[in-house]
Order: structure tokens, then C-alpha cells, then sequence
């Protein structure tokens, strides 16, 4: 089964299941009791979100061992094998979704990619085996851990050079139907494959990783903080707002992922705040087709102008 988080253009983020083409949309999540209903959407009309939020968002480090010699050659240095799972974290407001872009900082120098599998934890987990490690798991999706090297290098912690906005992409989908020992990993860029190897060529395995963590710490699905880091999201979004004279598409991913906050979670104590920050974003919106339409009207392109003042009582009066 594909789980797919999306939202259209007249609502906000929800679930659906993927069959080929076509979303089924639920009433409910994949963390919990669920519900197929009517409405169905093609996947090409609707825009892929961030599978899930985690409440915490876990690495597994240098766990291929032809990478770690290979980067180590590059680098012109012994290679360093971890004789144990190395386990590290991650920040949410560094997830976007699949198709979305990774803004690189003005500062930053030495970007990286690395294609990875990210393990969806499915129910809460305390204490389990290796034996018993997967039963944990709901499925499986795509993640992009993009790194700042110099920074990665040079800072005491990985707080930017791992977690940077936008450094985090994942999606498009969860799947749950997922055969490990077959998958192979392919990195593309524009088109050309770049890094290629067997996905479950693993130091460590899975189950290594799991049982090691429940050792030590719970594992849940979701996040009972998911209210807080989506405001997260729309936050990173608001402040990289541009003013009216340029494209607004950030803007709009601000809306939406405010939106998402007011709409999913109305009780949250976030949700009043995120409200302020549609209503501005929709100010600026309406301001950006004003700007367009005052452009029109100043080189006398009467129904140019008058359609965008139009959008203007219709979408945001």
C-alpha cells in the first residue's frame, strides 16, 4: 500500500492511499484507525507534502561501507569503519516535500547529497529484539540528507550543516509493501545517475538499529508534537517571504503550511497564530496581484488590469 500526505488547491493536507494514478482520499491517518471515502484525486492534480512529521527524526550514520572508503579516498584519509551503529538526529524543520526546493544558504560552499531510506515507525516501540525490531515499522520513504561539508567540519555540532531549512527533503509517498533485500538505490541529478547501490548493503541492519535505540529511548509514530512542527514549516516558509515585486510561490507554500496548521489543528495553541500569519500572507498575495494589475493599467491594458483586480475581490476580499 502507497500512503501519500497531500493537499489541493481548495483544501488543506490529508491522507489518501495510491493506486497508480488515482489517490483514494481516507478520514484518518496511517498511525491509526482509518476510513476510505468517496472523493478521489488524480496525482498529478494534487501537491505531495511531507509524508509525516516525526516527533523525532533519527539518523543512521555511515552505514555503508563502500561510501565510507570511497569518501575517504577523496579526502585522502584512513577510512573509519564504525564497529557499532552510530545513531544521531535530525531536525523537522528541515523536511520539505518531494519536488520542493533546497535553498542553498548565501554562505554555504561545499553541498552534498546522499540518496537514504527513512524507516516510518508505525506504533510505539520500548525494548525490542532484533528478533522483533521490524514489527514496529509501517513502511518505508525516500529521504535527501543534504550536507554543508565545511560547516559539518568546522562547527562543533551538525545544527547547520545537517539542518539547515530545506535540507531534509522526503516523499513522495509511504510505502508499505516494501522488499528491502530487492530495492537498489539510485541518486540522479538532472537526469543522470550519479551514486547506485544496493539498498540493503548495510553495515548495520534495520533491526540493529531499532532494538539498539529501544534500548535506550521510545520510539513513536507521528509526533505529538506535529502541531508545533508544522508551524515549524510554515515559519521557515513566512520568513523567506519576498515583497510583492517578485514571485510569490513562497508565500504560498507559507499559506499552505499555515493553513495546514489551522485546519489540522484547530486546538493547538499555535492554531491562532498561524491564522495571523494567513491572513498576512493573503494580504500579500491580494498586494502582489494589485501590482500586477496597476503594471496593466499603466500601459493602458484595460482588461489585463481589470482581470487581476477581479482575482483580488474574488480570492482575498
Amino acid at each position: 500500500m502507497r500512503w501519500i500526505h497531500f493537499s489541493t488547491v481548495t483544501a488543506g493536507a490529508r491522507y489518501g492511499i495510491l493506486e497508480e494514478d488515482l489517490i483514494r482520499e481516507v478520514r484518518g491517518t496511517p498511525f491509526g484507525e482509518y476510513e476510505v471515502v468517496a472523493e478521489t484525486h488524480r496525482l498529478i492534480d494534487v501537491r505531495i507534502e511531507v509524508p509525516f512529521t516525526p516527533r523525532t527524526f533519527y539518523a543512521a550514520g555511515l552505514n555503508y561501507v563502500k561510501h565510507i572508503r570511497q569518501y575517504a579516498e577523496q579526502q585522502g584519509v584512513a577510512a573509519n569503519v564504525p564497529a557499532q551503529a552510530d545513531i544521531g538526529y535530525r531536525a523537522v524543520n528541515a523536511l520539505v516535500a518531494h519536488g520542493e526546493p533546497v535553498i542553498i544558504p548565501a554562505n554555504a560552499t561545499q553541498l552534498e547529497y546522499e540518496g537514504e531510506l527513512a524507516v516510518v515507525i508505525g506504533q510505539k516501540a520500548r525494548h525490542l529484539t532484533q528478533a522483533d525490531a521490524l514489527s514496529c515499522v509501517l513502511g518505508y520513504t525516500i529521504g535527501n540528507d543534504v550536507s554543508e561539508r565545511v560547516w559539518q567540519k568546522s562547527d562543533r555540532t551538525f545544527w547547520r550543516s545537517k539542518n539547515t531549512d530545506t535540507f531534509k527533503p522526503m516523499g513522495p509517498w509511504i510505502e508499505t509493501d516494501f522488499d528491502l533485500d530487492a530495492a537498489e538505490t539510485s541518486v540522479r541529478v538532472n537526469g543522470e545517475v550519479t551514486t547506485h547501490f544496493r539498498t540493503n548493503d548495510m553495515l548495520f541492519g534495520i533491526s540493529t538499529f531499532i532494538s539498539t535505540m529501544t534500548r535506550y529511548l521510545t520510539l513513536y509514530p507521528g509526533s505529538e508534537d506535529a502541531a508545533y512542527a508544522q508551524f515549524l514549516i510554515g515559519q521557515s516558509y513566512f520568513a523567506q517571504m519576498p515583497d510583492v515585486t517578485r514571485d510569490q510561490k513562497v508565500t504560498r507554500q507559507a499559506l499552505q503550511a499555515m493553513l495546514d496548521v489551522v485546519q489540522r489543528y484547530p486546538d493547538s495553541p499555535y492554531a491562532s497564530e498561524a491564522q495571523k500569519k494567513v491572513d498576512i500572507t493573503l494580504d500579500q498575495l491580494a498586494g502582489k496581484e494589485m501590482e500586477t494589475g496597476r503594471y496593466y493599467l499603466n500601459r493602458r491594458e484595460y482588461i489585463g488590469a481589470i482581470n487581476r483586480f477581479k482575482i483580488v475581490v474574488q480570492e482575498f476580499q
